[in-house]
């Protein structure tokens, strides 16, 4: 599987399901793409720490980890919490 056609986020979720199905980290290809950003590093551990967690609420794999990963790197998807920012309510 070739990750050159997905965003880094995704790229990141695939390097993370290969090491979970046993791909060696070591592989020259994983070390070359995590120094071709800076971000990779982070993204990678993000990514395992989001498989990590999902696999007891998750274990049918569901759940489309570089999908929940995208969003939650978009503000769209941020919901306001109700009273908007007025804190008040929080004895702010």
């Amino acid at each position: 599987m070739s990750t050159e056609e997905f965003g880094p986020i995704e790229q990141a979720v695939a390097w993370a399901l290969r090491h979970e199905e046993g791909e060696s980290a070591a592989d020259l290809r994983f070390r070359r793409w995590l120094k071709t950003a800076p971000d990779n590093p982070s993204l990678y551990a993000t990514a395992v720490a989001v498989s990590q967690r999902l696999k007891g609420l998750d274990p049918e794999r569901k759940i489309d980890l570089a999908d929940l990963l995208a969003r939650a790197s978009t503000e769209e998807d941020i919901a306001p919490v109700r009273g908007g920012s007025d804190k008040s309510h929080m004895g702010f």
